[in-house]
């Protein structure tokens, strides 16, 4: 199987790196970097963390002790390529090191490489490019229409907080293998990601707070909150994350993808105007929406959040406006504390926030029958021009974080729900962003089944929803009837509840 290409950069991400020689490493396993006074890259110790660098130098352009390359700004070979290719604007302090991985297990390599970096006070980024992404050929428009989207970059995993963190880049790491796996592998329509601007993100944010997350670039390490911390790239990657989601919209709204999934972090729907919280920093649901607003001119979207968490963030954004209908499923009493029965929105948006607070054990059959009872009867009302999900996967039955007992083909099931009220009122128009999930494994299987199912790949039929429907504890029936009368003044569509 051909190389990848791993690139670590100082400080910056220079992309399309073509053509280069590989240089043999001294032999003390030491590259002094051109350029950084008293800045030496200790390889053996990279080594050690990453795990060496398996099966190099058994090929013939490859022999043995040639695995690496640095490459500084006055360089001759950096000159000899093109400056747009090489992003030699942005490389007056760049520095390149290069070396070759097999695609085995390549991400998580990519991720204690960085980590290690960051500890010896390095800034770095990194870049994983395989041969089939490279070679892939994007489709034709009227294929991608009857395609699900995919926002998908390597920037997601320079955001880094404190060591052993539960919202980690290797939660990123996994669902990128994921869908390079060969049932999963070209199936889906790639959406390109681009940074959000400062006035996208002043649609949900104050500008205060936008300076101030602004300032923490290039800074090692600060503190928004409690539990969200920055490193050198977090605001970068954070603008990048709603600009992601904001693409997410586009594709769904302009036919280019049937829906789409933003595969990004840091999640957003704690994060209010004015503050970060809960690992969040820029609301990317949130924005997605005024989004939407702004430049299709949309006057209904519903955002179903199920994470195992409230979304306060999304949920005081929207309060007194009923140009949305926030939809939440969440453990209570929780973080973050939000996301009572009576919490209904205000003025223009009363009844136009409906939460279900759930105490600790619900799975599979309880949440279809919430959807089902609640949810798709208002939004039969409500007639929703687009469907967006804040999907958090920390309702999976093993998430440490979590007491609620979701499996895989139960968020299978809740996502074709919410596809259904996309297909009869909003032409299919179903967007979903990445929230919560900590058991690495268990959110890849369940972020699987629902990308299998909004594929079409799998279908849970009307008999299915209704036989798991029909399995709920019927203990749940009591926070049903609550909600319902809760919003029943609001939404006369609850005949004899």
């Amino acid at each position: 199987m051909p190389d990848a290409l791993f690139f670590l950069l100082f400080p910056r991400v220079l992309s399309g790196l073509r053509g280069f020689r590989r240089l043999s490493v001294g032999q003390d396993g030491t590259f002094q970097i051109p350029g950084l006074v008293s800045k030496v890259v200790d390889l053996q110790r990279v080594l050690d963390v990453i795990g060496g660098l398996p099966e190099l130098g058994e090929t013939p352009a490859q022999g043995p002790g040639q695995i690496g390359k640095v490459l500084g700004p006055d360089d001759d070979e950096c000159h000899d390529q093109d400056d747009d290719e090489f992003g030699h604007a942005d490389a007056e302090h760049g520095f390149t090191f290069v070396f070759g991985l097999r695609p085995n297990n390549i991400y998580a390599n990519a991720i204690h490489c960085q980590r290690i970096l960051i500890v010896c006070n390095f800034a770095c980024s990194v870049v994983v490019l395989s041969p089939s992404e490279e070679a892939s050929e994007p489709l034709a428009k009227s294929e991608k229409s009857m395609k699900t989207g995919i926002v998908r970059d390597l920037r997601y995993l320079d955001h880094v907080m404190d060591p052993f963190h539960p919202e980690s880049p290797e939660r990123l790491v996994s669902l990128y293998d994921m869908l390079d796996e060969r049932d999963m592998r070209g199936q889906y329509v790639p959406v390109e990601t681009r940074l959000a601007s400062h006035d996208e993100i002043s649609m949900v944010h104050a500008r205060h707070y936008i300076d101030l997350v602004a300032a923490t670039a290039g800074k090692v390490h600060t503190y928004l909150d409690p539990d969200t911390s920055t490193c050198p790239d977090s605001y970068e990657t954070a603008l990048l994350a709603a600009g992601g989601m904001m693409n997410a919209v586009d594709a769904v709204m302009e036919g280019t993808a049937r829906n789409a999934f933003a595969l990004v972090r840091p999640p957003g729907h704690h994060a209010e105007a004015g503050r970060a919280a809960g690992f969040c920093i820029f609301n990317n649901v949130a924005i997605g929406a005024c989004h939407a607003m702004k430049k299709y001119g949309l006057r209904r979207i519903l955002i179903v959040d199920w994470d195992l968490h409230h979304g306060n963030g999304t949920q005081r954004t929207f309060y007194d406006d009923r140009r949305v209908l926030y939809f939440s499923t969440h453990q209570y009493p929780f973080y973050p504390g939000t996301g009572s029965l009576n919490e209904i929105g205000r003025g223009e948006g009363l009844g136009y926030t409906v939460n279900v607070p759930l105490r600790r054990g619900p799975g599979d059959g309880e949440f279809v029958r919430i959807f089902r009872k609640i949810l798709e009867p208002v939004a039969s009302a409500y007639e929703p021009e687009l469907v967006l999900l804040s999907a958090g996967f920390d309702i999976h039955f093993q998430d440490p974080l979590g007491g609620m007992n979701v499996r895989p083909s139960g968020f299978a099931a809740l996502a074709r729900v919410l596809m259904n009220i996309a297909d009869r009122h909003c032409r299919g128009r179903f967007a979903v962003t990445l929230e919560g999930g900590y058991h690495i494994d268990g959110m890849t299987q369940s972020v699987k089944a629902v990308l299998r199912e909004m594929k079409d790949e799998t279908v849970k039929p009307e008999a299915v929803l209704a036989e798991l429907e029909n399995k709920a504890d019927p203990s749940i029936d009591k926070i049903i009837h609550g909600v319902i009368q809760q919003i029943k003044p609001v939404w006369n569509v609850f005949h004899g509840s």
